[in-house]
Formats: structure tokens, C-alpha cells, sequence
């Protein structure tokens, strides 16, 4: 008696499967370029302990960025620059006090 009873609620169990319904989408790589955001800035040389930084305002903070990679025309004080940026896993120079560690692409001077 107790097998038919132990036999009857495992299978009960077994026959009470659920299945998923999994969807799968896809997104156009129009979407993604979309979402891109450029940031404007200004680079300052020989500040807080780094060679360049550049100084921006986000949602009305200020944050400074040490630009991993940098081309050297980029390099002049006071140049305002509009930006895409990725944040690095790069390590912050020695000495240098900034916010974030970036990587910046799509880079061109503000006149």
C-alpha cells in the first residue's frame, strides 16, 4: 500500500511539467548606435598628479577622466572635446587623482 501511494506521487510529480517559453530577440546594430551618447569636456595638462585629464559635467557633477590612449593632438590645455568614452579596467597612473580611467573613441575638438 505505502509503494502504490509513494509510486502514485512521484509520478504525479513527474507528469506536472511546465514548459518555457523562451524568446530569443535580436537587436539591429542601428539600435546600439542609437544609444550612443557624446560627452563634451575639457582637457587640462599637469592636473592632479596626471599628465592629462579631461573635466566633465555630468547630470550637473563635475568628474575628471584620465584618457587612456589619448592621440597627442589632443593634448592642448583648454581644448574642449566631445567624446564617446568607455569606462577602463586600465590602473590609474601614480599619483593621479581622478575619477575614472577612460578610453575614448569617436574624438573630435570643439571650436
Amino acid at each position: 500500500m505505502k509503494t502504490l501511494v509513494l509510486t502514485l506521487a512521484v509520478t504525479s510529480l513527474f507528469a506536472c511539467k511546465t514548459t518555457k517559453e523562451v524568446v530569443k530577440t535580436e537587436e539591429s546594430p542601428m539600435q546600439e548606435e542609437s544609444a550612443t551618447i557624446r560627452t563634451l569636456g575639457t582637457v587640462h595638462l599637469q592636473s592632479q598628479g596626471c599628465d592629462v585629464v579631461i573635466e566633465v559635467e555630468e547630470n550637473g557633477v563635475k568628474k575628471t577622466f584620465f584618457p587612456f590612449g589619448i592621440e597627442e593632438k589632443f593634448k592642448v590645455e583648454g581644448l574642449r572635446l566631445k567624446f564617446v568614452y568607455t569606462l577602463s579596467r586600465a590602473p590609474q597612473p601614480k599619483d593621479c587623482k581622478c575619477d575614472h580611467v577612460v578610453v575614448l573613441s569617436d574624438v573630435s575638438a570643439v571650436r
